[in-house]
This record gives structure tokens, C-alpha cells and sequence, in this order.
């Protein structure tokens, strides 16, 4: 190779492919006949090798003699060999101590996974779409203070569909200015509060206002089962972020897959992780908000935070007619 034959974009990634399945193969020859000590010596080694050869071929685009190889391995021969560094006892003991560690977390989550988890997987699959955005809402830590609360169809001016005054109808609160009267029940939404003391309702301060009007500085939750946008937020959350396992240990972000089925006629989601165990979970509805929801709801409640399933769901409820 000279000068004048550059390396073309793909001879340069082949090269490098050809490398890395170098180590891949070396380093799995060594997990079979090498203790953990020479393990990472094989490791080393064969991640230097790779490299220097890597070099080497682009040294020889400008010289055709390439790099002193010879010399260069002798140079830093000992610090790739070193013995002791994969030897004492504080990294041994490391490593002993992670390998523990993941596998008292795998325990923990993946406990009466045949049982529990099913059952709550079962318990998403069956939320309604209104459910399901109160259900995530509250998997995020947002305070659902009512979850049937007027507010005015449309968007105002900070892009929340706006909370109006209310009266207390037995159970329900029932708008008393802002809507027409044959606006359907679909109006109402789950809210939260707007500020610390915008809940409970107060007596309204509107000065026309009936003794039994009531005001409370509320926003609707944002509407993650029905709209894709919001919807999508749940998947860079934990694609780029992820919710902390354990204080601090954060760890590498959800792959994301969505797949239309036609012979079901519905959508399904699916967010996989390999890190620092396997962590497959598939959410399936008509829609796909939904099934990013479901799919989200089932990774954070028995994986990331188990902790939060009573606040979420009620587990202890009949199942109702869907």
C-alpha cells in the first residue's frame, strides 16, 4: 500500500470489523482456559494489537515501511503484560464485589417473575387510555389531584388545555362558566396542581360567583395516552436518560422498537436493555400512544422501580368490564 492507493471508507471499516472479532475471539478463547488475572492480561494484549495494526495500515497510506512495529512492542511490552496489575487484591475483590452486586439486583427484580410481575403486566394491559395517562403521570412523580377536572376544549396561551372554575354536583365538579353545556364528559381531565397552595379547591373569587362556586390553580396532566408527541417523551426518557436503578448507579439507556402488527390490528413496543441484566418488555394496543405507554409503565414499575406499584396501580381491585 502506498500514498497513492488511499484506504477507501469501506476497506477502513473492514479492517477495523476484522480487528474487533480478533479480540472478540481472543478474549473468548482466554474466559475459557485463563484465570480472571490472565484474562485481562489476553485482553489488553490483544486490544493493543488491534490498535497497533489499525495504525500501522494508515502509516503506510504516507510511508510504505510502516511503523517499527518491533520496537514499539518492546517499548511497552511490560506495561501490556504487567501482572500485577490485574493481581491485587483490590481488583480482584472489585470485581467479585460487581458481580455480586448485579446478581443480588437480578434476584431482587426478577423475583416471582412468573407470579407478580405477570400480574401486574396483566393489570397495564387492561388500563383504558384515561387510566393509562393517570397511571404514567403518577410513574413520573406528578401529584394527580383530581382526576376528573373541566377544563376548556382547546390550548391557551401556556399550551395546557385550561382549568376553569368548578361547583361540587355530589362527587363530581362540574363546570359553572367557559364550556357549552352539550360538551361531553371527555372534558374532563386529570390535573395537577398548578402551585403548592392550588389545592384544595377554594371558594371562588370571581365577583359574580354563587356561594358554591369553587377555583382551584390546577393543570392538566400532560396527555400521554393520547398523543404521540407526548407520548414519545416517555421513550427519550429512557433512551437517552433512564430512571436511577439505585442511588448513584445509572444505567445505559432502553433500546426502542415499534411494530405494527396486522393479523392483531394494533400496535406493539417494545424497550429491551442487556445491561446490567436482560430487560425485555412489550406493550401492545390499537393505538400507539397506548402501547408506548403500557410498554413504559411494565419497564418502570417491575424493573426500575418496584417500589412505586401501589402508588401506580390498584392491585387489590376487581377487575372490571373493559
Amino acid at each position: 500500500m502506498t500514498k497513492d492507493t488511499p484506504m477507501s471508507v469501506d476497506e477502513i471499516a473492514d479492517m477495523i470489523l476484522a480487528e474487533v472479532d480478533e479480540v472478540v475471539n481472543h478474549c473468548y478463547i482466554s474466559e475459557l482456559s485463563c484465570d480472571i488475572p490472565e484474562r485481562y492480561r489476553h485482553m489488553k494484549s490483544a486490544l493493543f494489537s488491534s490498535i497497533l495494526h489499525c495504525v500501522n495500515e494508515f502509516y503506510k497510506t504516507t510511508d510504505s515501511n510502516g511503523l517499527p512495529t518491533d520496537e514499539i512492542y518492546a517499548q511497552v511490552g511490560e506495561k501490556v503484560w504487567n501482572e500485577s496489575e490485574f493481581t491485587s487484591p483490590e481488583f480482584i475483590r472489585g470485581i467479585i464485589a460487581t458481580y455480586k452486586q448485579r446478581i443480588e439486583d437480578y434476584n431482587e427484580i426478577h423475583k416471582d417473575a412468573d407470579g407478580e410481575n405477570s400480574s401486574i403486566r396483566e393489570a397495564i394491559s387492561k388500563l383504558l387510555k384515561s387510566e393509562l395517562r393517570i397511571a404514567v403521570a403518577k410513574a413520573q412523580g406528578i401529584d394527580v389531584v383530581c382526576e376528573r377536572w373541566p377544563c376548556e376544549y382547546g390550548v391557551d396561551r401556556t399550551g395546557l388545555d385550561a382549568a376553569i372554575d368548578v361547583h361540587k354536583d355530589g362527587d363530581e365538579w362540574v363546570p359553572v362558566c367557559g364550556l357549552e353545556t352539550d360538551r361531553d364528559f371527555d372534558l374532563q381531565y386529570p390535573v395537577t396542581r398548578a402551585y403548592t397552595d392550588g389545592w384544595p379547591p377554594k371558594k371562588s373569587t370571581i365577583s359574580f360567583a354563587e356561594d358554591d362556586w369553587m377555583e382551584a390553580r390546577v393543570e392538566p396532566i400532560p396527555n400521554f395516552s393520547d398523543d404521540v408527541l407526548v407520548a414519545m417523551s416517555l421513550v427519550s426518557d429512557l433512551k437517552h436518560h433512564g430512571p436511577e436503578v439505585r442511588p448513584g448507579f445509572w444505567p445505559e439507556g432502553f433500546e426502542f422498537e415499534i411494530r405494527e402488527s396486522i393479523t392483531e390490528r394494533a400496535y406493539k413496543c417494545t424497550f429491551s436493555r442487556n445491561t446490567t441484566y436482560e430487560i425485555i418488555e412489550t406493550g401492545k394496543a390499537e393505538t400507539l400512544p397506548q402501547a408506548i405507554c403500557r410498554a413504559y409503565l411494565m419497564v418502570v414499575l417491575i424493573h426500575l422501580a418496584p417500589q412505586i406499584q401501589g402508588k401506580v396501580l390498584n392491585l387489590e381491585e376487581p377487575d372490571n368490564e373493559r
